[in-house]
């Protein structure tokens, strides 16, 4: 017997995307949702320390990428273990329709009070910089006992990031501000500083809310592929 794996198959929008753009990542794996248990815990210690209201909230996200334009292909650039890479972003759609990952689309808001937002310009700056310094550098894997020690006092121990090596955030931050567009606040960026710099969970008072989630990123598709007998 034939049947169908799925009736729809999502698409991430090809013209809704920019170069540059930031993505948001939710994974399914056990270091996924480890590093989302590490960032509550050390989030919501901070929440305690600023006197900010806690609503049961969590992190949700766990990994952070940019979006790529080259040679008519769109990519994901992004740190994994092995380094940091182009990703096709065919094969984060896999992942999407396969169950086991979730993707956001994030583009930075007015920095200040009276500045207008960042164009494309500065977006498409950023993903040049993104391909031209920091593709094909190391992973920072510093970044793990660093969290774990966060988690445990609250970000009492400000872990520069290595300039040379990068884990994810830490990449698509450097980019970022060198295009000047500090929009997490923080030398030491996480998933969790781009959830309060979006206004996913409590920010602190002294910050601004300076990232947007972009709406209707996707399209549904009839999905004709047919497995098993």
């Amino acid at each position: 017997m034939v049947h169908k794996t799925m009736k729809y198959r999502l698409q991430i929008n090809r013209d809704k995307l920019v170069p540059g753009l930031w993505v948001h990542w939710r994974g399914t794996s056990f270091v996924s949702r480890a590093i989302r248990r590490m960032l509550t815990i050390w989030e919501r210690r901070t929440c305690a320390t600023y006197h900010l209201p806690l609503c049961g909230w969590r992190i949700w996200g766990n990994h952070d990428g940019i979006v790529i334009h080259r040679n008519g292909s769109w990519y994901i650039g992004e740190a994994l273990a092995h380094g940091s890479v182009a990703t096709p972003i065919e094969d984060y759609e896999q992942e999407i329709n396969e169950g086991t990952g979730e993707l956001m689309f994030l583009r930075p808001t007015s920095l200040s009070e009276n500045e207008p937002a960042p164009d494309n310009e500065k977006l498409a700056l950023a993903a040049y910089y993104w391909q031209a310094n920091i593709e094909g550098t190391k992973y920072d894997y510093a970044a793990y006992p660093g969290l774990i020690v966060d988690c445990f006092f609250a970000g009492l121990w400000p872990r520069p990031g290595n300039r040379k090596n990068h884990f994810c955030t830490e990449g698509i931050d450097s980019p970022y501000c060198t295009a000047d567009m500090d929009v997490l606040q923080d030398n030491t960026p996480t998933p969790m500083h781009v959830e309060r710099a979006a206004g996913m969970i409590p920010q602190r008072p002294d910050r601004r809310v300076t990232m947007e989630i972009l709406p209707d990123m996707y399209v549904a598709s009839k999905n004709n592929e047919e497995d098993g007998k």
